[in-house]
């Protein structure tokens, strides 16, 4: 598939992203807060003199207060105040996963923190799992003030690697001999996103440990997502980010540690996005993606190829990366020409699958 960058016009959107009070903890009235100075986090500068009307917990008007006259509710004069989205922490160990000591008062208490200081939803990545989902359920009950809580429960692993030695984690080692013990993992702790790690050590001083095989996390990411639960990889270098990526985990947990990473894998991200920017389309384990960009005398041709080992096509993920390129580009030089135009996006050939070969 090609793009063409040219010059003409360009049309933007902006929508309001907004989060709300964890469930049950919402106030049944309605509010108003006035003359607020408002950050939407769509990248918009800051706009002030704004008024936000919140009803049964949810976000449901924003409008300048010169013309908000006319709304009902609790008025909160917020002048001199900013509002911004609700924070997401999504990597967290409430309590920490080595302290045998924490109680739940602490855990109602760490989590009314994170509530305090503006983030609303958190992902706890690898905990005791009647420590964590304990707090989980009573969230989602009302019965303690928090933010959202999202959570693994026990992370997967194999036996010595990572994560083995803290005592939180469910090893397996064969397949499909380990499906017994995830289907205990799925119907006793029910996690929100499971998290398993690709992750060997033996950089800095830190000594090597058995590393998940990968046919074996493959098996393992398949099984939860046929449950309807998504993944998520502990890696430290580029090379193990790749290869879960290649066995189709959801997501990575946190950033490469090892050194920067290549463009090759910056590129590699933009096509596994593919099932969050568009509906109905769903993660797939992608083997191949590069994209090449070529200057021409108006522009310039970005070329995406991308295989896959699914018995499904790729389209979406090869169409995904030439638009994440093009966008990249258009945020790298908008300062110089702010009339570029993307356009001309589409399929030059596509080989295999139930369709066939197909050539524009």
């Amino acid at each position: 598939m090609k793009l063409h960058l040219a010059c003409a016009k360009l049309i933007r959107g902006a929508l309001l992203a907004a989060a709300v009070l964890a469930p049950g903890t919402a106030p049944a009235d309605t509010m108003v807060i006035d003359n607020v100075t408002l950050i939407d986090g769509t990248g918009q500068p800051a706009q002030a003199g704004m008024s936000v009307a919140i009803d049964g917990g949810r976000f449901v008007t924003v409008t300048p207060t010169a013309v908000a006259g006319d709304l009902k509710g609790r008025r909160i004069d917020a002048k001199g105040r900013w509002l911004i989205p609700g924070l997401m922490d999504v990597h967290i160990h409430l309590g920490g996963p080595q302290n045998p000591d924490k109680t739940h008062d602490q855990g109602v208490q760490s989590l009314a923190s994170y509530l305090y200081s503006g983030v609303t939803t958190v992902y706890d990545a690898g905990n005791d799992a009647s420590f964590i989902l304990t707090l989980r359920a009573e969230e989602r009950a009302g019965k303690i003030l928090s933010p959202r809580v999202f959570a693994t429960g026990n992370l997967v692993t194999y036996p010595g690697s990572h994560g083995s030695e803290l005592a939180i984690a469910i090893e397996v080692d064969s397949w499909p001999q380990a499906k017994s013990a995830l289907d205990k993992h799925i119907a006793e702790q029910k996690p929100d996103v499971v998290k398993l790690t690709l992750e060997e050590r033996g950089w800095g001083s830190r000594p090597m440990v058995p590393l998940l095989p990968l046919e074996l996390m493959e098996n393992i990411i398949h099984y939860y997502n046929a449950h309807g639960i998504r993944t998520t990889a502990h890696t430290s270098s580029e090379l193990r980010a790749t290869e879960a990526i290649y066995a189709g985990i959801d997501s990575l947990a946190h950033p490469v540690i090892q050194g920067p990473v290549s463009d090759d894998f910056v590129r590699l991200m933009a096509a596994k996005r593919t099932h969050e920017l568009v509906p109905l389309c769903h993660p797939l384990p992608i083997t191949f993606a590069d994209v090449a960009l070529a200057e021409r005398k108006d522009g310039y041709d970005i070329e995406a190829r991308v295989r896959t080992s699914a018995q499904t096509g790729v389209e979406m993920e090869a169409l995904t990366a030439v638009s994440v390129a093009a966008l990249t580009i258009y945020d790298m030089v908008k300062a110089v020409d702010k009339a570029m135009v993307i356009g001309e996006i589409r399929l030059v050939e596509k080989r295999g699958g139930r369709s066939g070969h197909y050539k524009a």
